[in-house]
């Protein structure tokens, strides 16, 4: 499976926002070391056998992917966040996952779309709070708008 590492960078970037830079290092550091992975060799475990908290290795590790391995600027910076990247998808939410991996298929935003659907009929059924709505309202209108583009540029790529 190939990696297209820009979208991986930019799902990284938003996913770690949700969640907090030294979350995401958290969850990928656990990944990293629980599929055996042995590049890059520069990730340490946090959390030790003892139930302690290596906080230095927390913050290495977190300077490592996301202040230089994550700008993909070097050969070498784009090596080994090439390396990570099967830990970095492991730790991501299965959605975010899915969407680094299928792309902006057709078949993926559809997904999504219907899936956005289905969130503002619960909460317009569930009485939630207006922010709440007009913020699943929004993400349809995003979900829709990111399908109606994909698929004008199918039909666009077939008309010549």
């Amino acid at each position: 499976m190939k990696i297209n590492l820009t979208l991986l960078c930019s799902a990284l970037n938003e996913w770690s926002k949700e969640i907090t830079q030294f979350t995401a290092t958290q969850r990928i550091t656990n990944a990293y070391f629980s599929l055996g992975l042995a590049s890059p060799p520069e990730l340490h475990q946090i959390e030790l056998a003892d139930g302690t908290v290596d906080h230095e290795a927390w913050r290495n590790n977190n300077q490592n992917i996301f202040h230089r391995w994550r700008k993909c600027r070097t050969p070498i910076q784009r090596e080994k966040f090439l390396a990570l990247a099967p830990a970095i998808l492991h730790a991501m939410d299965p959605e975010i996952r899915a969407m680094v991996i299928a792309g902006n298929s057709i078949a993926f935003l559809t997904t999504r779309l219907l899936k956005e659907h289905t969130d503002v009929v619960n909460a317009a059924l569930l009485d939630a709070s207006l922010p709440d709505f007009e913020k699943e309202c929004d993400d349809l209108d995003k979900a829709l708008n990111d399908v109606r583009q994909a698929y004008r540029t199918k039909q666009q790529r077939h008309d010549h």
